[in-house]
């Protein structure tokens, strides 16, 4: 019952960030966007914090993967293991006062003792440039 309620929320939460975040950008594709969202969680998971600062993240991003590796940890230690990806939902965000474009991707992945929701922001050179987990 609780299982259900859960998704329940889950859900209505999925479409009120959709209702929040706009139509995704023709500048995207949502295919890759969720293709680079599902890598960047599954090297999280890894722990492959090099390839991630080296290949994947933005700039500004890339220079405080040592904040992220620590926010991590606090997050995915308490519900253990990696098991699977359940959801992701792909949406845009554009910037009010510089009028820049993001694809924006929140990732709800299923671990050994309970759930992380990852939303992670992507510019239009397919780099993460944001990465937020809860």
């Amino acid at each position: 019952m609780k299982k259900q309620i859960f998704l329940i929320l889950l859900l209505l939460s999925a479409l009120l960030f959709a209702g929040c975040g706009g139509k995704l950008s023709d500048k995207f594709d949502e295919s890759e966007v969720r293709a680079a969202a599902e890598e960047i969680v599954s090297l999280v998971n890894e722990g492959d914090w090099e390839t991630l600062r080296r290949e994947k993240l933005g700039a500004a991003l890339a220079e405080m993967t040592d904040g992220i590796e620590k926010g991590a940890e606090q997050v995915i230690t308490p519900v253990g293991e990696f098991e699977k990806i359940q959801a992701v939902t792909v949406t845009g965000s554009k910037d009010k006062d510089t009028g820049t474009e993001y694809a924006v991707a929140v990732v709800l992945a299923q671990h050994a003792d309970g759930k992380v929701q990852y939303t992670i922001s992507f510019d239009t050179a397919m780099k993460c440039v944001g990465l937020y987990m809860k």
